[in-house]
Parts: structure tokens; C-alpha cells; sequence
């Protein structure tokens, strides 16, 4: 997995990633939910992959977010998965343990 851009302070936080088969992602994080949605031609937000708006949906990640802020938290359970496809498939299992 490659970060090919990240800002992660006061007024935004999110971060577009390259998965290992190509497939580019975009994590968006706000006060209210966090996204992963995949991009057309890299940049282009195409569809929403895995959202989640509450604790229970974020499972895991409110905790390790006590200790690490929560996109880093993200972006390291999506190192688990090699494409859009697998973090459809994964991501609500790896963050909900």
C-alpha cells in the first residue's frame, strides 16, 4: 500500500491510498463518521466502500484512537487488505475484532 496524499490536522483529515492490485481509496474522517470510498482514475470519489458513524460501527478503532489518532488508525487496519474489493469484505471484521 502506498499514500500518495495525507493531511491530517485542525480543518481536514483524510488521506487517498494505492492498494497493492492498483485500486486507489480514499479515507475521510470528520467529527460525525469516517469513510473509505474508492476513487476513479485516482481522484474521483466513485462510491462509498465501508462507512461508519457511531462506536459500535468503529469497533476497535475508538480505542486504538484514544492512543493514535483515528485516521492512522484506519489506514493501518487497511494495510490487511490488497484491494477494494477485500476491504468490503474485511474491514467491518478486522475493526470489530
Amino acid at each position: 500500500m502506498r499514500i500518495f496524499s495525507y493531511r491530517n490536522d485542525h480543518s481536514q483529515r483524510f488521506a487517498n491510498l494505492e492498494l497493492e492490485n492498483g485500486d486507489r481509496v480514499h479515507v475521510r474522517v470528520t467529527t460525525q463518521e469516517v469513510k473509505v470510498m474508492k476513487l476513479r482514475f485516482g481522484q474521483i470519489p466513485m462510491g462509498i466502500i465501508w462507512a461508519a458513524t457511531g462506536p459500535k460501527e468503529m469497533g476497535h478503532i475508538s480505542y486504538t484512537s484514544m492512543t493514535t489518532n483515528i485516521l492512522d488508525a484506519i489506514i493501518e487496519y487497511l494495510r490487511a487488505c490488497n484491494s477494494a474489493a477485500e476491504i468490503k469484505a474485511k474491514l467491518p471484521i478486522l475493526v470489530n475484532g
